[in-house]
C-alpha cells in the first residue's frame, strides 16, 4: 500500500475518518493507524517477531520422536534432496597380510599379486509426495475453547511421523494383486485404505525380510529371535547397530516367555534414547502401530479377518537411508463463511541397502508366522 497523500487525507477526513496520520520517516509503502499496537499480525510492528516458520520448524523437528523407531535410525539425509539421489554404500577393506623382508626379486613386493579393493555399490532414494488435510467449521472455531488450529497442525505432523514409518515397514513396488506383500487377493491400491504403501518407490522392510529367506515362527520362542539375528551375519556383530521391530501382539505374547520376560526387565540396558521399550541380545525392540497381523506366509489379506499371525524383525539400522525432498509445509485457506482447510504437504524417500557392497548377510531378518 502506499502512503495516503494529503487529497486522500482531506476526504477522509471529511468522512470522519480522522485518525490516519503520515510518517514521512517512514519508508514508502507503510501505511500506519493511530494508536496502533505491536500485534502478531500487524506487518511492520510485530508480525516479524513471531514469524510464521517457528511452527513449522517445530513441527518438523517433531516428527521423527512422534515416530516409534524412526528417530533411531542414523542414515537421515536431511532436508532438500533432489528428486532422485544416489547415496554410495562401501563394503569393508580386506584384511592386512604378512609383508615379508625385500631381500631379492621384482624391484615391488605386491608385484604379480591379485589387487586388493574396497567393495562398493549405491542406493537411490526417491522423493514421493504426500499430501493430507483437515478441514474446521467456523463455528467450531469460534467457540472452541482451545486453540484447535494449532492442534490440528501438531496432529498432522503426528500423520506425516505415521505415514513414513508405515511405509519403511511396509512399502512394495509391485502394484499387482499377486505379487504385493500388502494383498494377497486383490490389487493393493484398494487394500483397506492402504494405498499409500505403494505410493513410495521402494521396497519396504517387510518385503526385504520376506525376500532374505523369513523364518516360520509358530509357537515364539527365543531361537526366533536368534534365528532372524542370524540371517544378519556379521552386521549384527555390534547389536547397538540394530534393532527389534514388532507390533503390539507378538510383544504380549513374548512377555509369555521367561527368557523374554527376564530381558524385558532389564530394558534400562537400552543402548538408544527413544521410545524402545526393552532391549534383547544387546539390541533395543520398538513396536510400531502399523507392523500389522498378517496370514501364514507374512503378506497382509485384503480379508481383515485373515490377519492373525505376528511377526518380528531385526533390522541392521545404518541400512535406512532416507530424507527429505520437502520438509512438512502448511497451508491454512479460508472458506468464506464456512471454515478453514488446514493442508499439510512434504516430500520423503528412503532405500534400503541390502546384501551390497560384499555385505555376508542381509540387512532384515524377519520372523513370520507366529501364534499371539
Amino acid at each position: 500500500m502506499k502512503i495516503i497523500n494529503n487529497e486522500v487525507k482531506k476526504v477522509l477526513q471529511a468522512l470522519g475518518a480522522s485518525g490516519y496520520e503520515v510518517d514521512h520517516a517512514k519508508v514508502e509503502g507503510v501505511e500506519t493507524n493511530a494508536n496502533e499496537v505491536h500485534h502478531t499480525t500487524n506487518t511492520g510492528y510485530g508480525k516479524e517477531l513471531v514469524p510464521t516458520g517457528v511452527l513449522l520448524e517445530k513441527l518438523v523437528e517433531l516428527i521423527p520422536t512422534y515416530g516409534s523407531f524412526l528417530s533411531s535410525l542414523p542414515g537421515f539425509h536431511g532436508t532438500g534432496l533432489p528428486v532422485s539421489a544416489k547415496v554410495p554404500i562401501k563394503g569393508e577393506v580386506p584384511f592386512f597380510t604378512k609383508n615379508s623382508e625385500w631381500t631379492t626379486g621384482a624391484p615391488y613386493s605386491t608385484q604379480g599379486t591379485a589387487p586388493q579393493r574396497m567393495p562398493t555399490a549405491e542406493v537411490t532414494i526417491t522423493q514421493a509426495p504426500l499430501i493430507a488435510y483437515v478441514d474446521i467449521s467456523k463455528r467450531e472455531l469460534n467457540y472452541s475453547i482451545v486453540d484447535l488450529e494449532n492442534i490440528v497442525k501438531t496432529e498432522l505432523a503426528k500423520s506425516a511421523s505415521r505415514t513414513i514409518e508405515a511405509m519403511l515397514i511396509n512399502a512394495d513396488t509391485e502394484t499387482g494383486s499377486t505379487g504385493n506383500i500388502n494383498s494377497d487377493d486383490q490389487a493393493p491400491a484398494t487394500t483397506y485404505g492402504a494405498d499409500h504403501y505403494s505410493l513410495i518407490l521402494d521396497n519396504g522392510l517387510r518385503k526385504i525380510g520376506l525376500a532374505n529367506t523369513s523364518i516360520d515362527g509358530s509357537t515364539l520362542d527365543m531361537g526366533d529371535f536368534l534365528s532372524a539375528a542370524k540371517v544378519l551375519g556379521s552386521l549384527f556383530s555390534n547389536p547397538a547397530d540394530c534393532l527389534w521391530l514388532t507390533n503390539m501382539a507378538t510383544y504380549l505374547k513374548g512377555l509369555g516367555l521367561s527368557d523374554f520376560a527376564d530381558a524385558s526387565k532389564r530394558g534400562e540396558r537400552s543402548t538408544i534414547s527413544g521410545n524402545a521399550i526393552t532391549n534383547v541380545f544387546g539390541a533395543d525392540l520398538f513396536t510400531a502401530m502399523d507392523y500389522g497381523l498378517t496370514e501364514a506366509d507374512g503378506k497382509m489379506s485384503a480379508t481383515a479377518e485373515n490377519n492373525v499371525r505376528g511377526g518380528l524383525m531385526c533390522l541392521y539400522r545404518p541400512a535406512v537411508q532416507h530424507g527429505y525432498g520437502q520438509v512438512i509445509d502448511l497451508e491454512v485457506d479460508k472458506v468464506a463463511g464456512k471454515g478453514v482447510r488446514i493442508t499439510a504437504t512434504l516430500e520423503w524417500g528412503f532405500a534400503i541397502a541390502n546384501k551390497l557392497a560384499g555385505q555376508n548377510g542381509g540387512s532384515v531378518g524377519l520372523v513370520r508366522n507366529i501364534t499371539v
